[in-house]
């Protein structure tokens, strides 16, 4: 296989015309000739190499399928490509292309690592982007964000990273390459495309991927108009689907959790009629207490969305022309619908990992520092990583939200490339780390953090929600919930409509866990009060948040 392999390309392949920039392909080197592809344009360069001192490389004939639905019709494009396959070695790859992996390239950067040794193998189309944009801000009709503006790390740095920022600070990203394999006592990852890495420290960054029906426990859940949502091609069939129906259209949303409350609220905001239909007793009933949770089905009742509680599904039905027409309960509900959003929960990516590291949870467990165990070169951030909480007698805790995904993935970092188990002192002065909340000996030590926005409100959720709640105020106006455990402690509390200094309260309360006398709690009426005395009962070492409070005087 030569030179004469490649005319069967045809002579538009082989123009030097279409040389592409190596940061939209991946690369493959073969004896004779430097072959790129470029997944996201389907064109193809050649060039001439005059030296074969490189080991010839095993030739692989790689099919790729991409598909994509739109609410007309469903279309499969094929596209054959022969390339050659090589090795690459990195002091870092991460596995994943989402918001830890974009964070952590990030935190690579701002740590001073060295440039082409960090890797990120991700088996999407585009750059690491801010997932939770993509049930707010994409879907807003009034913001109407593109995927561009996702990009990490807008959250911290006001900077998309988009290919050329990846590209001008060293980091090589990989695109539309999925790890197949993954050996770990080897430190080799073999991808799809044939393509083989090795490493000297991995991130474990593969996030989850969303929870769907199956055709055969839920007949007839593999029809067109039954969607999900997890990353940006979903994101945009859904925008699509919206557009469509917008002013007259009506969509079921099954699921009461974050991302069920969010999509029927963008879904309300582009004027169509929404049916909620979920599970529990109220929304969100693994966080929200039931006095909580009725207060936020009111505003959405308020907007005209129907909720129906204790729904399981039972069967979709299908309409003439091969789409959903309604979905079945169990109790015998049926509700008539255009489209059928599902948002069921996730499933944390870790078959790659099976029989090689130790599971819990859902997850692969990890220590303080968040290595695997028994693994200190292989680290878990993320969605997928079971990690002892520290703040709560290292309970093993995995927790899937945005915020834990950014501070893990620079902790991981940060442990990397300045790691000291018996403490680092070396670098406490280094203001490179400033923007990380990660502690200087590198231990991982989370305070949970949670939040969702519907509609024109923001809730906030700092700490552990065990213990009994405790709820004062309204929404949609000002709301607060503490959870008190026996011992009289604070160990979680909510926040609605609240200001930033009493949302800097309430992190330091799910810091420290004050004890409040609770016959004087329970005298407290007003919910700004709730924080005066709980301000009050905060160490002297977090005195410097009166200063935000004497400005919002």
């Amino acid at each position: 296989m030569s030179g004469a392999f490649l005319p069967a390309l045809g002579n538009n392949h082989t123009s030097r015309n279409h040389s592409l920039s190596t940061r939209n392909s991946i690369c493959y080197r073969h004896p004779e000739y430097n072959c790129c592809f470029n997944r996201n344009h389907f064109k193809h360069s050649y060039r001439r190499r005059h030296s074969r001192e490189n080991e010839v490389a095993e030739l692989l004939f790689y099919r790729h399928i991409a598909k994509r639905r739109t609410p007309q019709k469903r279309t499969t494009t094929t596209i054959l490509v022969f390339c050659c396959v090589e090795s690459k070695s990195y002091h870092i790859v991460v596995i994943g292309g989402g918001v830890a992996a974009g964070y952590a390239a990030f935190s690579y950067v701002r740590m001073g690592g060295e440039p082409k040794q960090f890797a990120i193998l991700s088996e999407e189309s585009v750059p690491p982007y801010e997932r939770p944009s993509l049930s707010k801000g994409f879907m807003d009709p009034d913001i109407r964000m593109e995927p561009n503006e996702l990009y990490t790390c807008a959250a911290i740095a006001q900077l998309p990273q988009d290919e050329s920022w990846y590209e001008e600070h060293g980091v090589d990203l990989y695109l539309n390459t999925r790890a197949q394999q993954v050996d770990i006592s080897a430190k080799k990852i073999v991808c799809s495309n044939g393509c083989t890495f090795q490493y000297e420290n991995l991130i474990i960054a593969t996030g989850s991927r969303a929870r769907k029906y199956s055709p055969l426990q839920v007949p007839f859940s593999n029809l067109d108009g039954i969607l999900y949502l997890r990353n940006m091609e979903d994101a945009k069939i859904v925008r699509s689907w919206m557009d469509e129906l917008k002013g007259y259209g009506k969509a079921v949303v099954i699921g009461g959790g974050f991302l069920a409350m969010e999509m029927t609220s963008a879904l309300v905001m582009n004027n169509i009629q929404v049916t909620m239909a979920h599970p529990g007793d109220h929304l969100l009933n693994k966080l929200f207490p039931e006095k909580v949770a009725k207060q936020y089905e009111q505003v959405f009742r308020d907007k005209g969305v129907e909720i129906l509680n204790n729904c399981f599904v039972e069967n979709f039905y299908e309409r003439n022309d091969g789409f959903a027409s309604a979905v079945r309960f169990q109790d015998g509900r049926k509700v008539s619908g255009d489209v059928f959003i599902v948002c069921i929960g996730a499933i944390p990516n870790t078959e790659l990992f099976q029989g090689q590291l130790q599971l819990q949870n859902g997850g692969i467990q990890v220590n303080h520092r968040l290595q695997c165990v028994g693994h200190s070169d292989v680290y878990a951030v993320g969605d997928v990583a079971s990690f002892p909480l520290k703040a709560y007698s290292n309970r093993p805790m995995r927790i899937e939200h945005v915020d834990h995904s950014r501070k893990s993935a620079a902790s991981a970092v940060l442990d990397i490339l300045h790691g000291n188990p018996f403490g680092n002192t070396k670098h406490r002065d280094d203001p490179r780390l400033s923007i990380f909340r990660a502690a200087i000996d590198t231990t991982y030590d989370y305070i949970p953090f949670y939040y969702s926005r519907v509609f024109n409100l923001c809730w906030n959720f700092y700490g552990d929600n065990s213990g009994t709640p405790y709820v004062w105020g309204n929404v949609p106006d000002k709301m607060v919930t503490l959870w008190i455990e026996l011992s009289n402690k604070v160990f979680g509390i909510l926040l609605e409509g609240c200001s930033p200094f009493e949302h800097r309260v309430a992190h330091q309360v799910a810091v420290h866990r004050p004890k409040v006398d609770f016959i004087e709690l329970q005298k407290i009426a007003d919910v700004s009060q709730v924080f005066e005395y709980l301000w009050n009962l905060l160490p002297e070492k977090v005195e410097k948040i009166c200063t935000t409070k004497q400005e919002e005087s």
